[in-house]
């Protein structure tokens, strides 16, 4: 996700055997390598069924000090590939004061806006805790729209999200770590909450979809929008 500007009731089950949040068996798995960390193995039947107690979900708790979010994002962030790291916002610390924080015990954040944007998802390398867990923590507490290079475009149509509007890659206003020879251009996508897997392609949506002229108008339609 990208420039400050700031739920669904979908419910999601958490699968001990993926360490993930899913729609039950039948849930997509897949993530992009930013988000979901190592692929993990079922294990076997004998030891699937011998565990009859109730799974404990990822630790992720709020917090009501903004420094204390961004240091620890600030460290996520860095964690991350550089390839990768270019797409999460870090905002100064005081555009935090407003918003719900949420951080897991290793030290991945998201936080949610006062209108429902959510921001600054990012997971620290080596966390059992992913972006499927932190985006679903922030739909359950608020979260129902949000914006993101088109890179992670997959990975938030798989988490009930849809997209409605866009803007294209302006290097002027290209975020820090973004490298012109080695990052592609990506458009930013304008997503809104609805609880269903999104099957619209990429490049059918870019094809379909008519870009905006600017950030706050690609917000401002996509607002209008989920107003309806």
């Amino acid at each position: 996700m990208v420039q400050k500007t700031g739920a669904g009731d979908k419910p999601q089950e958490y699968d001990k055997s993926t360490g993930r949040y899913g729609n039950g068996a039948n849930a997509d798995t897949s993530d992009s390598d930013f988000f979901s960390g190592e692929t993990r193995d079922v294990g076997n039947v004998k030891d699937f069924f011998a565990d009859t107690e109730e799974p404990e979900k990822p630790h992720i708790n709020k917090t009501k000090d903004p420094e204390e979010f961004h240091n620890a994002l600030k460290g996520a962030k860095g964690s991350v590939l550089p390839a990768e790291r270019w797409r999460v916002d870090l905002h100064p610390i005081e555009d935090y004061k407003n918003d719900k924080l949420f951080l897991s015990d290793v030290g991945s954040c998201v936080a949610v806006e006062p209108n429902g944007n959510i921001i600054s998802v990012c997971k620290h390398n080596g966390d059992v805790v992913n972006g499927r867990d932190l985006l679903q923590h922030a739909i359950e507490n608020g979260g129902d729209r949000l914006d993101a290079f088109s890179g992670l475009y997959g990975f938030y149509s798989k988490q009930g999200f849809e997209p409605v509007s866009w803007i294209p890659f302006d290097e002027r206003f290209a975020p820090d770590g973004w490298d012109k020879g080695r990052d592609d251009t990506e458009p930013i996508i304008f997503w809104k909450y609805t609880g269903k897997i999104n099957k619209m392609k990429y490049d059918d949506f870019i094809k379909t979809v008519k870009p905006s002229k600017d950030y706050d108008t690609a917000m401002s339609v996509r607002d209008k929008e989920m107003s309806k």
